[in-house]
Order: C-alpha cells, then sequence, then structure tokens
C-alpha cells in the first residue's frame, strides 16, 4: 500500500513538470535569431533603354512638361524632375520600382523640333544659294548695263564716240578678212550754233534727239549710229557697198528736210559726206577722213546735200 502512493506522488510530479515546462515556452517570446525577417523589397532594376530616349525626345527646357508623360507601354508611371535627373518609376507586375536617369537638356530636343530645325537650316542654306546666284546675276548683270551705258550718248540715246572707235575697228577687221563692203558716213546738222544761240540750248537738244530717233527709224538693226561730238554723227553700215551707202545717207537727209521740229520755225537740214572701204580707205584714220571730206565738200557746195568721197580727196587722206 505504501509503495503504491510512492508511484502515485512520482507520476503526479512528472505531470506537473512537464506542464510547468509548456507553459513556459507557450508564453515565452521567441529569441530573436529565431524571428523571421520581413521580405526586402525588390531591388530596383535599370532603367530600359527606350524609356531614356522616350524622356530625352519629351524633355524640353520647361522640365515641367515631363510631370504630363504618360505611361509608355505600361512602363512609364510617375516620372520626376530635378535638375538634369529624370527619376523614373516603372512597373515590374504589380509593384512600382523606382529608378533614375541622367538627361543632358542640351542634347534632348524633341526630333519634331530637330526636324523642323534641320528644315530651316537646309531653307537657309537653299536662300543663301539663291541670295549668292542673285548677286552673281545681279553684278554680271550690272556690269552688262554699265558697259551699255559707257557706249551710249546719254542725251540722244544712240551710240557715243568711244562706241564708234571699237566698232569701227572690228568691222574693218571683218570686211578686210571677208572680202565683205563697209561704208562710213559722217554728217552734221547745218547751222546749229545759230539755231542754239537763236533758239536756246534746250531746243538744241531736242532737235538732236529727234534726228537721232529718225535716223534709228530709217536704218537697219545691224547699222551703227554714232554721235560723234556735238551736232556731228558717224553711221557704220555693214556689208554695204558705196551706191547703196548714197541712197540710205539721201533718204535720211530728205527725212529730215520733210520733219516739223516743234518751235523751229524753218527747215532743219544735214550735210553728209560718204566713203567705202576699200576704195577710199583700208584703216580707219584713211576711211574716216575720206568721209569727213567728202561731208566737208557738201558744205561747201551749199549744205543739205550728200557727197562721195572721190579718189582725189582720198589721196589727200
Amino acid at each position: 500500500m505504501k509503495r503504491l502512493h510512492l508511484s502515485v506522488a512520482a507520476i503526479g510530479l512528472v505531470v506537473l513538470s512537464v506542464g510547468a515546462w509548456w507553459w513556459q515556452h507557450r508564453t515565452s517570446p521567441a529569441p530573436a535569431a529565431a524571428v523571421a525577417a520581413p521580405a526586402a523589397p525588390p531591388a530596383a532594376g535599370p532603367v530600359p533603354v527606350e524609356v531614356a530616349r522616350a524622356v530625352a525626345r519629351d524633355l524640353t527646357d520647361d522640365t515641367t512638361a515631363v510631370g504630363s508623360l504618360r505611361s509608355r507601354q505600361g512602363v512609364v508611371v510617375r516620372p520626376e524632375v530635378s535638375g538634369r535627373v529624370v527619376k523614373l518609376g516603372f512597373r515590374d507586375g504589380e509593384r512600382v520600382r523606382r529608378g533614375q536617369v541622367l538627361v543632358q537638356l542640351d542634347d534632348a530636343l524633341p526630333r519634331a523640333q530637330l526636324r523642323q530645325a534641320e528644315a530651316q537650316l537646309a531653307i537657309a542654306r537653299t536662300t543663301l544659294q539663291r541670295n549668292r546666284e542673285l548677286v552673281a546675276q545681279n553684278f554680271v548683270t550690272q556690269s552688262v548695263v554699265d558697259q551699255a551705258q559707257a557706249n551710249v550718248d546719254g542725251l540722244t540715246g544712240v551710240y557715243n564716240r568711244r562706241f564708234f572707235e571699237k566698232q569701227i575697228a572690228g568691222e574693218l577687221d571683218r570686211a578686210t578678212r571677208y572680202e565683205k563692203a563697209l561704208s562710213v558716213i559722217m554728217l552734221d546738222i547745218d547751222h546749229f550754233k545759230k539755231l542754239n544761240d537763236e533758239f536756246g540750248h534746250l531746243l538744241g537738244d531736242e532737235v538732236l534727239k529727234q534726228v537721232s530717233n529718225i535716223f534709228r527709224t530709217q536704218l537697219r538693226r545691224l547699222d551703227f549710229i554714232c554721235r560723234y561730238g556735238g551736232e556731228e554723227f558717224a553711221i557704220i553700215l555693214p556689208e554695204t557697198g558705196g551706191e547703196d551707202a548714197l541712197g540710205v545717207a539721201d533718204k535720211v537727209r530728205r527725212m529730215i528736210e520733210a520733219h516739223s521740229f516743234p518751235g523751229v520755225p524753218r527747215p532743219v537740214t544735214i550735210s553728209l559726206g560718204v566713203a567705202e572701204c576699200p576704195a577710199h580707205g583700208v584703216t580707219r584714220d584713211t576711211l574716216v577722213k575720206s568721209a569727213d571730206q567728202a561731208l566737208y565738200a557738201s558744205k561747201l557746195g551749199g549744205r543739205n546735200r550728200v557727197t562721195f568721197a572721190t579718189a582725189a580727196q582720198t589721196a589727200k587722206a
């Protein structure tokens, strides 16, 4: 009986020990090393190249414009700008990771603006080239105009003495080389000094203009009418023999005599001398002097007439 009581007491002690151990472990906190650490957020991944290019393409000097960017293919969200650094949010499944990319604002012109700048540059280059061409063309045109004006008499609009000297040399060379006819007419307005003294220089200038205009209307386009000096004119007739030149001279003489000059109450007449190459000269001096001596003979003969150079006049020349 005694042994039975001891056995029950031992069992009771064991149960109490186990219960105390269980109660102690149920209520005590777990050791710090045993507590599981919270999961770390995934590390931010690299910013996709296309995202950086998209930001660079849309970025302007007004950095606030970046804040209005929308998600590109579900990647870019909530962009932020801090100086030259663009902070991007991009989706990775359900989470939003943060990353950043350095954008050089100076190189971040939008493509549309870049195309526009290139187009403007092309237009500017084209305009510059066109302006250069126009300047060159205007220079050439102006040079031609200046040269033409240098050869034209300012009062009458016909060629001047300078042009005559150049043209007669060329025509003589051509006539001699190709055995072509060539004639020269020297003419003078009769009593022009008296007309100036009586009616004034303004009216005298008007007579010179109208006489020149009659010459232009009565002669061929290949003939050269030149004001030789004062009231004296010289006419070069290429491919024209002496007899034909006499007919031309007499025709213009009659036209001048029949013309009514406003303000001049009497007829205006001219005297003319004609010489041909090679009969009366093969050089500028001999040919012009022969025609000039024939003109002088017309004046001595009573004016208002045409005289053909003679062999005697040519010998004197």
